[in-house]
């Protein structure tokens, strides 16, 4: 906000509006519960900026549980800021849920240049680009422009009368602000004498048409003579990273209507090259939950390889074999059939924690088909031939019950391979159950249990 009062006028009309949403959803909370548990308000403090003062402020606030709402936190913050509305007094006003983990925040690019000018042009297009989208909210940048200013520049004869821009500052700023001209003792007690301009010589930027320094000669010369003066908006902040000038653009996404990597993907096919085009000198880098999950699905695939490599050197021994481990481990692409079926059926998106489940099924699947190969193999020693061994060896038809029972474990994490918290604040889930299974019991739930978590 513009001042300490604003301030707290904007934090007054944001906790009435929260008040009024509270008074209104709360009796359709399970057994009229309260959905406002707590609010705080911090003065001076505001994570999403790296400054302090009295400007700034912040209103965490509590709600009932996710299991019993009838509402999601996204959907409330939508509606709490309808409800606040246009407040004409707050520089930025911003609405977003409690981060956890390092995931970074939904929308999150970084313009890189050494024009300050470009780069404000440049985030104000790509902000304005980001809240086209109905699922993005808080689309800004960090570059903020300071209060009107005067701005002086040095008339090129003004060194040859021994001026430079150190020298005129320092007698603006003793004229206007006042300088310590002496210092006594009286007594135990110190005072000092401070010299300065008349008010009524101060309370006007005309006075500084009027305003004389004094050059290395001691003569008395009008400011207009030796610089220009002239009224202009710097920056209150500038970000450097890398040693460049850095200017963010961010912004959050209702994810329960969008999709945050969609979105930067869309900008980045369609805006960012106009952009580059328009500006050739700014750098855009991609940074937030786009750029860390690309650094975490890296990870997870390294992770994986080796793991499918540790289990082929731990079959190979178990099987004395090089070809056995390969037949069962090629079982494991099918999970994606599964995991993929059950991600089109719900209206779920493909995220890094199913990509986590998913990683997870594969040592299900594994188990599976190493009973499966055991079963084969002992029934071709006992002299069945290959489709014998096969039709006895199978879960359906076969007397081997822990098989089955572990193809339905297997089976449920295919099917219900999806992450918890797919829908935001979703609570619990249904167990996804094989129908050949007479009482597939709790190694079932919980292995469901298992791939929703992941």
């Amino acid at each position: 906000c513009h001042s300490g009062g604003d301030t707290e006028a904007v934090v007054g009309k944001t906790l009435a509006a929260l008040r009024r949403i509270n008074d209104r959803l709360t009796p359709e909370q399970p057994e009229g519960a309260t959905l406002v548990l707590n609010v705080i308000e911090r003065y001076g403090y505001n994570l999403d900026v790296s400054e302090t003062g009295p400007h700034l402020a912040t209103v965490s606030v509590d709600l009932l549980t996710a299991d019993r709402r009838t509402m999601t936190s996204d959907a409330l913050l939508t509606l709490w800021a309808e409800e606040v509305g246009e407040v004409p007094q707050a520089l930025n006003l911003r609405f977003t849920p409690a981060q956890l983990g390092p995931a970074g925040k939904a929308i999150e690019l970084r313009l890189k240049g050494d024009d300050l000018d470009q780069l404000l042009s440049a985030a104000t297009e790509m902000a304005e680009w980001f809240t086209r989208y109905e699922t993005v909210r808080n689309a800004q940048h960090d570059l903020r422009v300071s209060e009107p200013e005067i701005a002086l520049t040095l008339k090129p004869g003004a060194k040859s009368l021994g001026f430079d821009a150190t020298m005129i500052a320092d007698q603006l700023r003793s004229g206007f602000f006042g300088r310590t001209a002496a210092e006594f003792q009286v007594g135990p007690e110190s005072y000092e004498v401070d010299v300065r301009l008349a008010g009524r010589d101060t309370n006007s930027l005309g006075d500084l048409d009027y305003f004389t320094v004094v050059s290395p000669d001691g003569d008395n010369v009008p400011i207009s003579a030796v610089a220009d003066l002239r009224e202009e908006r710097g920056y209150t902040r500038i970000t450097r990273i890398d040693g460049r000038r850095t200017v963010t653009v961010d912004g959050d996404v209702d994810t329960t209507a969008g999709n945050a990597n969609e979105i930067v993907s869309d900008a980045l096919a369609r805006l960012i090259p106009q952009m580059k085009a328009d500006y050739p000198d700014i750098q855009v880098v991609v940074e937030g939950q786009k750029s860390e999950g690309q650094k975490t699905q890296g990870s997870m695939v390294i992770g994986f390889l080796v793991g499918l490599a540790l289990v082929f050197f731990l079959l190979s021994f178990q099987f004395r074999s090089y070809i056995e481990p390969v037949v069962v481990m090629a079982i494991i692409p099918l999970t994606l059939v599964g995991a993929v079926a059950g991600h089109l059926l719900l209206g779920l998106d493909f995220t890094m924690p199913s990509m986590l489940g998913l990683v997870s099924l594969s040592g299900i699947v594994v188990n599976d088909s190493i009973l499966l190969v055991m079963f084969l193999k002992q029934a071709r020693n006992e002299g069945a031939s290959a489709l014998e061994a096969a039709t006895e060896a199978s879960p359906v038809q076969g007397d081997f019950p822990d098989l089955a029972d572990n193809r339905c474990r297997a089976a449920a994490y295919s099917v219900g391979n999806q992450p918890a918290g797919a829908g935001a604040d979703s609570a619990g889930c249904q167990p996804v159950l094989w129908p050949d299974c007479d009482d597939p019991g709790d190694p079932v739930r919980r292995a469901v249990l298992l791939c929703h978590s992941g």
